[in-house]
């Protein structure tokens, strides 16, 4: 039996003991809750009962703020909770609760409102929690919270994960500032050993999800998986994975593809500024690795974009890109960027950082052959003739570079032209001589 185990079952002893005194549990239940109240500013009333063994019940609570804090109000008209600790023994910490109920919640927060610094707590990263119940019930949930120009609200929010039943989520409104707002938001849900389905739902205009799962069914094992089927942007989209030593390294392995995917629509729909046209028409992605280190990632991506058109000033029939992921590096098999008779081809190879803050400063060598047969369809008519280019690029702690030698017979450009052109090309503080 290992270390982990011995001390689940000291600690489920020590609950068994503990429910021979049932006022004293209550006693130190309520010091632990008030003390948590305490460190966020905040009185509370509340009535507790309950059979220790199996089960908690929390009524009425009511959290009223004693001094300047992120918590403005806090509610609940019911917290119920049914617990096994002989799931506890067997499967840690996810198989010890059975059920979790919530009822009527009023939650009001300003996170610009700081606790006093000696209240204060290091900010943790974001642990994947492992009480996981194996029935979950939420109803009339209501959070708001503060934004300086529009607030993240959630209102009537209902859930029911129900082993024995059908589920559902339901909402009344979802705001998210800055983003999208779902009114009546509905989705079919089934719940079977921690293991989540959500069906036929959509999330605004292009976003139409036939099934979301999430499966946490093996997170004694530190395994999370994941699934999506649905439509994106009028793309067919099928995404599987799952996260493995979870909490801890996080390694993930994810297969996704889609086609058929509006850049349009989604640039539309995600706020982005800049006019995006054209089609994802085919995107093929295998991946593994740890999630924050991406020298440990491993794969394959292959894209093509069709009718693709930025800024109304770059404009391709076709943008094809093949990369290879292994041993910290990303090699750009081929890119292919094709426009009527132009076509521009390469290939680079990319030194992965070890953290995402390093893609800011990448270091990277390439190759590329261009044979540009019109130049007037590539530069809205302000030049015309043809011309090659061949050489070298880099990206040198994010600073591009390139080396190329260009050549053509004869091109015009506003009022001046060029005839037997042969030249090199060194752009960037980065190129040699």
């Amino acid at each position: 039996m290992t270390f982990k185990r011995l001390g689940l079952v000291f600690l489920a002893l020590v609950v068994l003991a503990a429910v021979f005194h049932r006022p004293l549990v209550f006693r130190f239940t309520r010091y632990f809750i008030a003390r948590g109240a305490q460190q966020q500013n905040l009185e509370l009333r509340y009535e507790i009962d309950g059979s220790i063994f199996t089960s908690l019940r929390i009524r009425n609570l009511v959290g009223t703020p004693t001094e300047s804090g992120p918590v403005e109000r806090l509610e609940i008209g019911s917290l119920r909770l049914e617990y096994s600790l002989w799931g506890l023994i067997r499967q840690g910490l996810p198989g010890f609760l059975e059920s979790a109920a919530l009822v009527d919640v009023q939650v009001v927060i300003d996170p610009a409102k700081n606790l006093p610094p000696e209240k204060a707590r290091e900010e943790q990263s974001f642990k994947f929690p492992a009480l996981i119940p194996r029935e979950l019930v939420i109803q009339n949930l209501n959070f708001t919270a503060r934004r300086p120009a529009e607030d993240l609200v959630i209102e009537n929010f209902h859930l029911q994960f129900d082993p024995q039943r059908a589920g559902f989520v339901r909402a009344a409104l979802i705001q998210l500032p800055g983003f999208q707002t779902w009114r009546d938001f509905n989705a079919e849900a089934r719940y079977t050993n921690r293991d989540l389905v959500l069906q036929n739902f959509r999330l605004g205009a292009g976003v139409e999800v036939a099934r979301l799962n999430l499966d946490m069914s093996r997170l004694s094992e530190d395994v999370l998986a994941f699934g999506f089927a649905g439509t994106l942007f009028g793309g067919a989209t099928e995404a599987s994975g799952k996260i493995d030593d979870l909490n801890e390294s996080s390694v993930l392995t994810v297969e996704a593809k889609s086609a058929g995917l509006s850049l349009a629509e989604a640039a539309a729909y995600f706020q982005i500024e800049a006019p995006l046209r054209g089609t994802l028409a085919a995107l093929d992605l295998r991946l593994k690795g740890e999630v924050a280190n991406p020298q440990t990632w491993s794969g394959a991506v292959e894209v093509r974009v069709t009718d693709f058109v930025m800024q109304k000033q770059v404009a391709l029939d076709t943008a094809a890109l093949r990369i290879e992921i292994a041993d910290g590096k990303a090699l750009v098999r081929s890119f292919d960027l094709a426009q009527a008779v132009n076509q521009i081809t390469g290939s680079a190879e990319i030194d992965l950082p070890p953290t995402f803050d390093g893609f800011s400063k990448l270091d990277a060598t390439g190759k590329l052959d261009a044979k540009l047969e019109n130049l007037a369809s590539i530069s809205a008519g302000s030049a015309s003739g043809a011309a090659t280019a061949t050489g070298t690029f880099a990206l040198a702690a994010g600073q591009p570079s390139a080396d190329l030698r260009v050549q053509a017979d004869h091109v015009n450009f506003g009022k001046g032209e060029v005839n037997d052109a042969d030249l090199r090309l060194q752009l960037g503080k980065n190129s040699t001589p």
